[in-house]
């Protein structure tokens, strides 16, 4: 009797989160219609213009997740699950990288069509590529017109978390800078301390001043010398990239070149884009996305970096606008916290 009693409202399980889900998205239709024009750019920019990348990679994706599970629920006589499996696994498990993969793609959709299916289509080189992760994950999102944005957002999601927090506070947090052990987890001010010693290393294994039986003790005299912290193991010390172990000796250096490069290509973008700031702050991307496909994006690799950056009105790659960057946005955030 029970059993049919919990059969019965199993559906229902769920009827709370769906309505409080409707709810939400009735309470911030405004803001769609007030913005109707930019969220009809974005639809296009980030779906109709990458679908046939999407349903490519979908259609690949769910083939696999097919093969590999049906013949196994066959043997268990489930084979009528396999499209509920690989519709859940699409939706819930791959939803993450199938985002990842349409903002790749909004990068290399941009590419001009001329250029499609030539040795031009690619970028330009592995430093410009990063400087736009640098470009998008550090000098936008997080920035404090960024988080002016999405700050009350998040408190919206974690009220008791954040009670006490103001955006001030969080930007600061977010931006927090102290020398650590593991590269990825670096921030934008001590990053660039690890590449080096990297770059360092790997010049010494090449010209034989080093071997490999050296290098964990090399790298731990580094890294005392250059972050003032010691790893107490090779697994957050030598071993922790994938990159030497691949054969990528010579790739560091791109990370470096791509953070001082976004510093100049963002220079350039608020100097063409009048009240840039303001439309990030705004939560608005879409001119900003757009500057960077006709200027950057759409030339692949016709050009090389330093002529991209001569013909957007950049002088040749320099420290320089990254320093200046950097010394203002963190003279700003000590203030907030004094």
């Amino acid at each position: 009797m029970f059993a049919r009693l919990r059969d019965l409202l199993a559906p229902l399980s769920g009827v709370g989160y769906r309505v409080d889900l409707f709810l939400q998205i009735l309470g911030r239709l405004h803001h769609v219609v007030r913005r109707r024009s930019m969220v009809a750019d974005q639809l296009y920019v980030g779906g109709i213009k990458v679908l046939h990348v999407v349903v490519l990679v979908g259609f690949s994706i769910g083939m696999v997740v097919s093969l590999q599970t049906g013949l196994e629920l066959t043997r268990f006589g489930q084979q009528d699950q396999i499209g509920t499996l690989v519709a859940l696994s699409m939706a819930r498990e791959m939803g993450p990288f199938i985002t990842a993969i349409i903002l790749a793609a909004a990068v290399g959709s941009g590419v001009a069509a001329e250029l499609g299916r030539s040795p031009l289509a690619g970028g330009a080189s592995l430093g410009v590529h990063e400087s736009q992760s640098r470009l998008w994950e550090i000098l936008v999102g997080r920035s404090r017109s960024f988080w002016a944005h999405y700050y009350p957002l998040l408190r919206d999601r974690f009220p008791e978390q954040l009670a006490d927090i103001d955006v001030d506070r969080f930007y600061a947090a977010a931006n927090t800078v102290c020398p650590s052990l593991i590269r990825v987890e670096a921030d934008e001010v001590t990053y660039n301390l690890h590449i080096i010693l990297r770059f360092d290393l790997e010049k010494d294994l090449l010209e034989q001043r080093l071997t490999v039986a050296d290098l964990p003790e090399a790298w731990n005299a580094g890294m005392e010398s250059n972050l003032g912290v010691v790893p107490g193991n090779d697994a957050d010390g030598v071993l922790q990239d994938i990159h030497w172990s691949m054969g990528a000796i010579g790739y560091f250096p791109t990370y470096t070149l791509g953070t001082l490069m976004s510093a100049q290509i963002f220079e350039r973008a608020r100097a063409d884009i009048a009240g840039l700031e303001g439309q990030i702050g705004g939560g608005q991307f879409g001119e900003l996305l757009y500057w960077l496909q006709d200027n950057i994006y759409r030339h692949g690799r016709k050009f090389t970096a330093s002529e991209l950056l001569e013909r957007i009105g950049c002088d040749a790659l320099s420290a320089g606008p990254w320093l200046e960057y950097v010394r203002s946005k963190y003279g700003v955030i000590r203030t907030l916290g004094s």
